[in-house]
């Protein structure tokens, strides 16, 4: 944009530091704007005579002052100098990284006197004022459409009887933004967060209740119990496995369990013991398996048929499959039925928060993870009441099932992603469901079909014949989104691995197994808050590197501290779990901003696989305690820190618009100079 050169901003200074100097402002004899310096009238002048005297030695255009050209040849070399902090975007011009930081710090201090609406430069204001006087600059000749841009009405003029994308237009009927910009047609039809949003919001985080209860349920349906070996009349001796009949060693087929915690669980009522311990930890891997071929099941077909369809699917699949673990006679038709009920948590999972994602307005991500993450740790503490009311494990399921026929309302309560049908070009569906959320949210003069219509065609002009048959592979194509993927799925891991380990870690400790999950539900609310405030005040990546070397370092203090001081113990355990669970919250929420549109169920559904590695492997890691003590806690304290150097490579989302098209993807938060291309690579950004 060009810069005020009047002296109307020095009039005000120089008149309080000395009147005198007032006096020295020098007119314009054209249009009588005042300067304080002859070399600012020489300059303003060459407006009026059009003199430009700067040539271009590349392409011979011409600029009134040596300035622009020094910027106008930096399009020449592809010298950017001026790098944004946050995003590492770079400009040419130091004026367009000051506007561009605005959009970070949500500065929009210029407001339109005619409709309220903010924006963050005078030209955005200047641009928009034009669609209410109508006085545009320019107009197009054919279809009398005005524009404030010579750059967008040339582009415009293109589509009259020309091929856009392949596509024959004419008569004007297809159409490009006034001013060149990108609009975001849900923000600007519904807002950023009304009634709408807050309503769809609340009704889907109730999924995360029964996500909680049936990851979390094998703590109270398969826990380590006391037993010993039934012994017959003429044993000699026996343990718990072997016993000594008439001198003959053989292995034990009937137990006495300790029944005075739980009445009946899935190890007492199958024997799982002796030489069958291992089915145990068999149906914890199946279910985090489950979980994980939910992540990518679900996440291509919410992204190919829509979020809600397979959101509906899921939980059907889940009320079914979980009944079906109740009532089952065989433990293999359990180990069958518990795979089926983790494959629809899975789909719950990825599909509830991405719709949650897709509606709100970027300065409300952080809130709405917040909020989406909160249910889960109310499943996680209230898990442990149903458990003490039901201490049978086929009561207790049937507890935690029936509850999810209440989430079959989401057929008639929650809408398709509006952003997901804008992304498939389905425009007359959008515009429903986004005229329906904005008289909720009583947004009035809002004319949503030409927002509709300018959103697509402005992803139409980005959009290229990859985005149309993205898959899991064009998160690795490109070198940007290589790294980007690789980082955030390695902290996925991270995640995974510590929230669940933890909490399995923390009865080491010793105590009642009802009040120590209790605790280590609750101390992940308190966390979830922290998240909130130090995503926004932070950053997402600051957080999650923070989050992490607070966990790593709390895990690996637990080596050094006596087994004997259990309070000390218990209390870096706790500091762990609250860590983890703000590395959790920042991770779902850093994850649904780094990955564009087109493939972001897939990237976030690929992040949660990640997670569900992470977690299938922590009781593992747990049960290393058996071999050396210092194992866990070293696991639990350098994989933290590790993901937090890999944050490193990870650009800040806070405040961004989500990236749509894979292009975006790729020049989303790139850094050219930490960035080596090879071949291969630029060959795939030129695919885009």
């Amino acid at each position: 944009m060009p810069l005020d050169l009047s002296c109307r901003g020095s009039e005000r200074k120089l008149n309080l530091l000395n009147p005198t100097k007032f006096q020295r402002c020098l007119p314009c004899q054209t249009c009588g704007k005042n300067f304080d310096r002859p070399s600012l009238l020489k300059r303003h002048l060459r407006t009026h005579t059009g003199e430009k005297p700067h040539g271009c030695t590349v392409c011979g255009k011409m600029f009134s002052t040596s300035s622009s050209l020094n910027t106008h040849v930096r399009i020449h070399t592809g010298e950017r100098p001026h790098e944004c902090p946050i995003c590492g975007k770079r400009f040419t011009a130091s004026s367009n990284l000051y506007y561009h930081r605005m959009t970070h710090y949500k500065e929009k201090p210029h407001k339109c006197n005619e409709c309220g609406r903010s924006f963050p430069t005078p030209g955005d204001l200047r641009a928009h004022g034009y669609s209410h006087t109508g006085n545009w600059p320019m107009r197009c000749s054919v279809c009398n459409r005005g524009f404030c841009k010579p750059a967008a009405l040339h582009h415009h003029m293109q589509l009259h009887n020309a091929e856009v994308n392949g596509k024959q237009v004419s008569n004007g009927k297809e159409e490009v933004l006034d001013d060149g910009e990108e609009v975001d047609a849900v923000q600007e039809a519904i807002g950023n967060l009304g009634r709408w949003q807050i309503f769809v919001c609340l009704a889907i985080s109730l999924v995360k209740f029964p996500i909680a209860w049936h990851q979390l349920a094998i703590v109270f349906m398969a826990p380590h119990q006391q037993y010993n070996c039934t012994a017959p009349a003429r044993t000699e001796f026996s343990d718990q496995c072997i016993v000594n009949v008439n001198g003959t060693l053989a292995e034990c087929t009937e137990w006495e369990y300790d029944r005075s915690t739980f009445s009946e669980t899935v190890i007492s009522q199958w024997n799982l013991v002796c030489s069958r311990t291992h089915y145990a930890n068999i149906q914890q891997s199946i279910l985090m398996f489950g979980v994980l071929l939910g992540n990518i099941i679900f996440g291509n077909l919410a992204d190919r048929y829509g979020r809600k369809v397979p959101l509906i699917v899921s939980v059907v699949l889940q009320l079914v499959s979980g009944i079906g673990c109740a009532v089952v006679p065989w433990f293999p038709a359990l180990l069958l039925m518990k795979l089926l009920s983790a494959l629809a948590t899975g789909g719950t999972m990825v599909t509830s928060y991405v719709i949650c994602m897709e509606i709100v307005g970027t300065q409300w991500r952080a809130a709405i993870t917040v909020l989406y993450q909160i249910p889960f740790s109310l499943g996680h503490m209230s898990l442990a009441g149903l458990a003490f009311l039901f201490r049978h494990w086929q009561h207790l399921q049937i507890a935690i099932t029936l509850p999810s026929v209440i989430l079959l309302s989401y057929w008639w309560i929650v809408p398709e992603s509006p952003r997901w049908l804008l992304a498939l070009g389905k425009q007359r569906a959008a515009c429903k469901i986004l005229q329906k959320a904005a008289n909720i949210n009583k947004i009035q003069n809002k004319d949503i079909p030409e927002l509709v219509r300018q959103h697509c065609l402005h992803q139409n002009s980005k959009r290229s014949a990859s985005d149309d048959k993205a898959s899991f592979l064009d998160l690795f194509r490109t070198p940007n989104m290589r790294i980007k993927s690789l980082s955030i799925f390695f902290n996925w891991v991270v995640c995974g691995m510590g929230l669940f380990g933890m909490s399995q870690y923390i009865g080491q400790v010793g105590g009642n197994i009802f009040l120590n999950f209790t605790v280590s539900g609750a101390i992940q609310v308190p966390g979830n808050f922290v998240a909130w405030w130090a995503m926004n005040r932070l950053g997402r990546r600051i957080t999650l590197i923070s989050s992490n070397t607070i966990t790593g370092i709390s895990a690996l203090l637990l080596i050094v501290v006596s087994n004997d001081i259990e309070w000390l113990r218990l209390i870096l355990v706790c500091i762990g779990i609250v860590g983890m669970s703000v590395s959790f919250t920042t991770v779902y929420l850093f994850s649904g901003e780094l990955f564009p549109t087109v493939v972001r169920n897939i990237g976030v559904g690929t992040s949660s696989m990640c997670a569900r590695i992470g977690s299938i492997t922590a009781p593992f890691v747990v049960s290393l305690d058996h071999i050396q003590t210092w194992l866990p806690p070293a696991f639990f304290g350098i994989l933290p820190l590790i993901g937090a150097a890999l944050c490193l490579f990870l650009p800040e989302t806070v405040g961004c618009t989500l990236p749509e098209t894979l292009q975006d993807g790729e020049e989303f938060g790139k850094k050219a100079h930490k960035i080596k291309k090879k071949p291969k690579d630029i060959e795939a950004e030129a695919s885009l």
